[in-house]
């Protein structure tokens, strides 16, 4: 695929000498693709990426700039001497800058095709998680959300075991009951506060 692809280019290059240019324009791109590539998932990654990136646009751009060259632009500039000369150049043109962006934006789809996504690092997900895995998950979160402060909670449930109103304060709470004695105590310290 690869030498299909070399072939088309080198037949679409060859005429005019424009092999250097089209390979300096797309090489700055590919490279970019290879450094996200490397960011993403490493070292191999970013040259599948970079690979496949110059491969795809290679063709691509000459073809584009073949069917579409850009309007020569003429400007004034001084050469080593401080004499002013006359520089022709001619810039990309707006369907050949869209072209290279395009075949940049659709290179990676087509090497995580070829590769079938072996590039980037698989992350393993447990698929069964118990119940206290899950909630001591859980009171981490809680933890962060109230800035640090841990909270003790009823076993296996998220009911917190501070700062609840108890039946002896007359505000009923379902499910939670203190132990006889520390009823009976706090009974007694309410009728002394009540004093």
């Amino acid at each position: 695929m690869l030498g299909e692809i070399a072939k088309l280019a080198g037949k679409y290059l060859r005429k005019g000498g424009t092999i250097r240019g089209v390979a300096k324009d797309v090489g700055i791109q590919s490279g970019i693709s290879g450094l996200l590539g490397t960011l993403a998932g490493g070292p191999v990654a970013g040259l599948a990426y970079m690979a496949g990136d110059f491969a795809t646009n290679l063709p691509l751009v000459a073809a584009a700039r073949k069917w579409a060259p850009g309007k020569e632009v003429t400007t004034l500039v001084k050469d080593a001497n401080d004499k002013i000369v006359t520089k022709v150049h001619r810039p990309p043109s707006a369907i050949e800058q869209g072209v290279n962006l395009g075949a940049s934006v659709l290179s990676p789809l087509a090497v995580d095709a070829v590769t079938g996504g072996r590039l980037y690092p698989q992350e393993t997900i447990p698929t069964d998680v118990s119940q206290a895995q899950q909630l001591y998950q859980q009171g981490i979160q809680f933890q962060d959300v109230n800035q640090g402060a841990v909270q003790a909670l009823a076993q296996g449930t998220r009911f917190q075991l501070q700062g609840l109103p108890e039946r002896v304060t007359n505000m009923p709470v379902p499910g939670i009951e203190l132990l006889p004695e520390q009823q009976r105590y706090l009974a007694q310290q309410m009728s002394h506060l009540q004093a």
